[in-house]
């Protein structure tokens, strides 16, 4: 999952994963930082997530990951088993904002016909995710906390956009209900957000097409049917 991380915010955060990885695994490393071989294709795919590694160059990123490993191999002890470095890697990863959350890849739609609706009496005002960015292509991101929205920005120092509608009743910003149209691709959500004109709290309609909507409704069901505060 962490390979697989959707947007590519805190890149330190992941040269110190990355370090973490090489050295629990340095036997299997060894011969690639030996032979200079980190940024060859492949390598650095091991250890960065793909997302991370786009629009950058390799042999840069790959010194990033050394450099993050000689302090890294300063703190540790070279008799250290595979498993203490291994925990180790997973606990930096437990710390990424959107470590564990379930994602797709999915795009805001805003030609919607109210009666193929798959939620019955949907709001007719539409939220727009991100009104900067009305075509952005989108991770959608569900977690223990809500339905996120991601969006990976254009250029190597671009912090992603990401807005978050949790389950939390008490937030402001919050999914209400959802539901999937499976013949469309589509899955549709009733948001409680605030509307920027009136700066009043309203219910609005989101709907996005996405290839796994079946999969983000199923996932939206399990996790709000865990969460004891979900009414």
């Amino acid at each position: 999952e962490y390979l697989h991380y959707p947007i590519s915010a805190g890149m330190e955060s992941f040269y110190k994963i990355a370090a973490a990885i090489v050295w629990a695994d340095r036997d299997h490393f060894k011969r690639f930082i030996e032979k200079g071989y980190m940024a060859n294709e492949g390598v650095l795919e091991q250890i960065l997530p793909e997302e991370s590694l786009q629009n950058k160059p390799r042999r840069q990123e790959a010194m990033k990951v050394l450099n993050a490993l000689q302090t890294l191999e300063s703190a540790c002890d070279e008799g250290e088993s595979r498993l203490v470095g291994m925990g180790r890697a997973f606990a930096d990863m437990q710390k990424l904002k959107m470590f564990g959350a379930y994602y797709w890849p999915a795009k805001q739609i805003f030609d919607i016909d109210k009666k193929n609706l798959p939620i019955a009496k949907a709001p007719s005002t539409v939220c727009t995710i991100n009104p900067k960015a009305t075509d952005a292509q989108y991770y959608l991101c569900v977690d223990h906390a809500g339905v996120h929205f991601v969006a990976q920005s254009s250029g190597p120092n671009a912090q992603p956009f990401h807005r978050l509608f949790q389950f939390n009743k008490e937030a402001v910003e919050r999914v209400l209900n959802h539901g999937v149209d499976h013949g469309n691709q589509r899955v549709a959500f009733v948001v409680s957000t605030l509307n920027s004109h009136s700066l009043e709290i309203e219910n609005m309609t989101v709907v996005m097409q996405c290839a796994a909507a079946v999969d983000v409704a199923f996932g939206i069901t399990m996790i709000q049917a865990l969460r004891s505060d979900i009414p």
